[in-house]
């Protein structure tokens, strides 16, 4: 559990469910863990700790030990995705008829892929149905985040990856990635101490 600070939390979450995923690109592997509440998106991975509000439409880097939210500049993110999208051209998804059962969870199958573009692109993508989690703040950071990718798969609010894979290949590069679904757990008691975040200091 996150250990933060006693300032009074300005919401009192009803909902509490911990995501974790492993995510592997190229050799590098991560562990992400995602707090999910109806008030935010805490997702703690690699040695940063960011927050999506959905009040604000924001995301923001937490300093636990400044007790401050510093804004996330995108622009950068923004600039990459303009160029990446005219280089993929249209990314193609086709759901696979059939259910598959993958890690003990009941999935359907997305393909995602293009054709005639100056980056190969394709991938898959297997996902399942939890109904909480169209009670969290999952569906609204989605939404946020469509503008700072290149496309986005068809997740419906309560869906979640339980495994996918990526590639692209272009001349002289070639980029894989893959991710799993490690578990959820509904752990509401633990989010009593993480909305206090939402009373931390918030700064350009």
């Amino acid at each position: 559990m996150l250990t933060l600070f006693s300032r009074p939390a300005p919401v009192r979450s009803e909902v509490g469910l911990i995501v974790r995923n492993s995510m592997t690109i190229h050799t590098q592997e991560l562990v992400q863990t995602q707090y999910l509440s109806e008030h935010y998106v805490l997702t703690d991975v690699g040695r940063m700790l960011m927050l999506y509000w959905p009040e604000r439409n924001q995301r923001f880097v937490v300093d636990r030990a400044k007790q401050e939210l510093k804004t996330l500049d995108t622009s950068a993110q923004l600039a990459q995705v303009a160029q990446l999208k005219p280089a993929l051209g249209e990314v193609k998804i086709e759901r696979v008829e059939g259910e598959e059962e993958v890690a003990g969870y009941t999935c359907r199958r997305l393909r995602a892929f293009n054709e005639n573009a100056a980056i190969v692109f394709s991938g898959e993508l297997f996902c399942t149905r939890l109904p909480e989690l169209a009670d969290t703040a999952l569906g609204r950071e989605r939404e946020f985040d469509e503008k700072l990718q290149a496309f986005a798969m068809p997740l419906a609010a309560d869906e979640i990856v339980v495994r996918s894979t990526m590639k692209m290949l272009a001349r002289g590069f070639e980029q894989n990635q893959r991710t799993e679904l490690l578990g959820v757990e509904s752990r509401l008691e633990e989010f009593a101490e993480l909305d206090r975040i939402l009373s931390f200091k918030v700064v350009d």
